[in-house]
């Protein structure tokens, strides 16, 4: 009898593309456990160490995985929502700004580095000059959900096979990488206003429902005290 190869899968918690990639592994001939993700800095629990796995995949998953259960698996594999020109979080976000037209999702090897292992395949689509970040994160998820599918089918239970993948790939992770902090400054829109002035301005104009505006370009954005 053969002896069904072992693996271990994390993915997000209550995510519609995660448990579409559970109903297609559960139909393979598959040793199959999940670890459902679902905040930054989680912890591995102990029992997930415990295992020899014959393949970890990381999809959508928070968490990031040590050496020592990365040592007790013989592939890791996580699925990046993002091209290798952007490492890190923030990818669909720049590429908006960029005005990029492909966007897309890379799988790679799971080492010691975070999105720096040998890169494994790079899927890509074409992007609307107007996509909105919604949208542009649901084609990532589903476009990478396609890409983990199509690679689990053909090659990822064949170590020949991957290696021949990965020595034919010849695309390169950025050297930039994008951590929380930058993504946090993004988000931030810095208009040089006296800060004093502007204090007394929220004081003097934030009551109930009347809040104060910033108009740009003819847009108008309503400026939100976070103290109160």
């Amino acid at each position: 009898m053969k002896i069904k190869k072992k693996i271990l899968l994390c993915c997000r918690n209550e995510c519609e593309y995660s448990n579409k990639l559970i109903s297609f592994l559960k139909k393979k001939n598959i040793d199959l456990k999940i670890f459902f993700s679902k905040r930054y800095k989680e912890k591995i629990p102990k029992i997930l160490t415990k295992t020899n796995y014959d393949l970890i995949l990381s999809f959508r998953s928070y968490l990031i995985l040590n050496k020592k259960i990365l040592n007790n698996c013989k592939i890791a594999v996580n699925f990046h929502p993002s091209l290798p020109k952007y490492r890190g979080v923030g990818g669909a976000n720049y590429a908006i700004i960029n005005k990029d037209k492909n966007f897309g999702s890379t799988a790679h090897i799971i080492d010691d580095k975070i999105d720096y292992g040998r890169i494994i395949d790079v899927k890509k689509f074409k992007i609307n000059k107007n996509i909105k970040l919604k949208d542009l994160i649901n084609k990532t998820h589903k476009n990478m959900l396609l890409q983990a599918m199509k690679l689990f089918k053909d090659i990822l239970l064949n170590e020949d096979k991957l290696l021949k993948k990965i020595n034919k790939c010849k695309i390169k992770w950025s050297k930039n990488y994008g951590d929380v902090k930058k993504l946090n400054d993004f988000y931030t829109l810095k208009i040089d206003i006296d800060k004093s002035f502007f204090k007394k301005y929220i004081n003097a104009t934030v009551f109930n429902k009347f809040i104060p505006k910033v108009e740009i370009n003819g847009v108008k954005f309503s400026l939100i005290d976070k103290k109160n």
